[in-house]
């Protein structure tokens, strides 16, 4: 992994200034989205409790501009990053074709001409994938965790642990998950590729199929390749479902233990509503983000 990511940076360090842009307008939209969610519990606390309709609007005002400017900052930092990801794919695609015209015919006789075209496209683009999409979450994550934990901590201390009890269970749930669908993904990639050496192989020497009448051998290696194929999809596909409920189930046990800790410090006096609508607010939108830490996805 460590090999492959020198290697990808190589690409990405051509694409500085865009990849700058990109991590400011990821801060910015973190930022942003952070300060709206502690604004709803200064409004609450402060305004809506003391009746001052005044400074309720001009809280609502202050919110309402920074969701705006953060839903901007995000069309941009997509914008930027889908157009960085398909210059590093242009790039890559250039030196695989190079690559290929350089390599002895030896290789490429002992190689099926379906896999390599695979490499040269599927893959490519699932880096494309990774680029545009993961990194971009990978960066709004670690931001997030950092922002976030600072808000909480500044907020309630007390109400900041009772939260953050059910982070490592998100994140080794997902670790566990991802460790199982990234080697059937990585197997689904090679089943692909063996399916299109078949396709490629038959549809070029055709005539020689017609001519040997291998028809019916040749239908049945790509049934077979791709039943092995449709097998581990599946497989990957259930492996991967499965984080969508898991990341859900967690969430909702921390908004239970919030929302039932949140009550009980309220009634001490040790918090205030406007604490328990902010910390809630995270759970829903800052703290299941770490998940994404645990690697992301599985294809990746």
């Amino acid at each position: 992994a460590r090999a492959t990511l020198r290697r990808l940076w190589g690409y990405l360090r051509v694409q500085k200034w865009p990849l700058i842009m990109t991590v400011l307008l990821v801060g910015v939209t973190t930022l942003l989205d952070l300060l709206g969610t502690y604004l709803m519990g200064v409004a609450i606390d402060d305004y809506i409790g003391t009746g001052d309709l005044g400074g309720l609007s001009r809280t609502v005002w202050l919110m309402l501009g920074c969701y705006i400017i953060a839903s901007g900052a995000t069309w941009g930092q997509s914008y930027i990053a889908a157009s960085m990801g398909q210059h590093i794919v242009r790039d890559m695609r250039r030196d695989l074709f190079d690559k290929l015209q350089s390599l002895p015919l030896r290789y490429l006789d002992s190689q099926a001409h379906g896999d390599l075209m695979s490499r040269l496209t599927n893959d490519v683009e699932n880096v494309n994938n990774v680029i545009s999409g993961s990194a971009t979450m990978l960066v709004s994550s670690l931001l997030g965790l950092v922002g976030t934990l600072g808000v909480m901590l500044y907020a309630n201390i007390p109400m900041t642990l009772v939260t953050f009890v059910t982070v490592p269970i998100s994140y080794f749930a997902s670790r566990w998950l991802m460790t199982r669908t990234r080697k059937i993904f990585r197997e689904q990639q090679k089943q692909l590729g063996e399916l299109n050496g078949i396709i490629e192989e038959t549809v070029s020497g055709q005539r020689v199929v017609k001519a040997f009448v291998r028809e019916e051998v040749v239908q049945q290696s790509f049934a077979e390749a791709n039943t092995r194929l449709r097998g581990y999809a599946t497989r990957a596909g259930i492996l991967t479902g499965f984080m969508g409920p898991v990341m859900n189930m967690v969430g909702n046990l921390n908004l239970a233990i919030v929302a039932a800790s949140g009550g009980w410090l309220v009634i001490r006096g040790l918090s205030t509503v406007g604490d328990i609508a902010t910390f809630i607010s995270f759970v829903g939108v800052g703290v299941p983000n770490f998940a994404d830490l645990a690697g992301g996805d599985g294809e990746e």
